[in-house]
């Protein structure tokens, strides 16, 4: 074989390898983010769904992912 093929050939599978590995990276990074959102839609639902049901001005604390500290206080009037 002449060496400027094998070079070329080679040249050619380490492009494909790299693609191939941006490729998968990109697939599981919106794998991640799709996951990460229903996540965010489940922890939302179950705090509506919480919420709900307290009584006429009750004062939750909710401590989110983040670290911060969130805090609801049910009006009278939206009270279940």
């Amino acid at each position: 074989m002449d060496p400027v093929t094998i070079t070329a050939g080679c040249g050619v599978a380490a492009s494909l390898l790299r693609w191939g590995h941006l490729w998968l990276g990109a697939r599981a990074c919106r794998r991640r983010m799709k996951l990460e959102e229903r996540h965010a839609q489940d922890q939302h639902r179950l705090l509506m769904e919480m919420v709900s049901h307290l009584p006429p001005g009750t004062e939750i604390s909710w401590q989110l992912p983040t670290g911060e500290l969130l805090t609801i206080r049910v009006p009278f009037s939206e009270a279940a």
